[in-house]
């Protein structure tokens, strides 16, 4: 009797003792699970963010390409402009 009470109370605790390592593994699996919508949600950021930096560098090369146009067209005025007034001293002074 008194080795059946001592095996019944080692059941016992070796069943609270898995009990125990059962509740254990079950937030250490929800942890995992938190961990992985985490990591997911993380990796999306991570696309989105990189999908609108390539999407603002095509912005920005072809406003660069835009900017080189207007430059030039600028640059070739100025230079009408200036061939005009050169012309038009030309004249004036030799006029005078």
């Amino acid at each position: 009797m008194k080795n059946q009470s001592r095996i019944e109370e080692l059941l016992a605790e070796s069943l609270r003792k898995q009990d125990q390592h059962s509740e254990l593994l079950t937030k250490l699996v929800e942890s995992d699970e938190r961990q992985n919508l985490l990591l997911e949600k993380l990796v999306d950021g991570q696309l989105q963010l990189s999908s609108q930096v390539d999407g603002l560098a095509n912005e920005i090369k072809q406003l660069r390409g835009d900017m080189n146009k207007l430059i030039d067209y600028l640059q070739t005025k100025h230079d009408k402009l200036e061939d005009r007034v050169t012309r038009l001293e030309d004249g004036f002074f030799r006029a005078s």
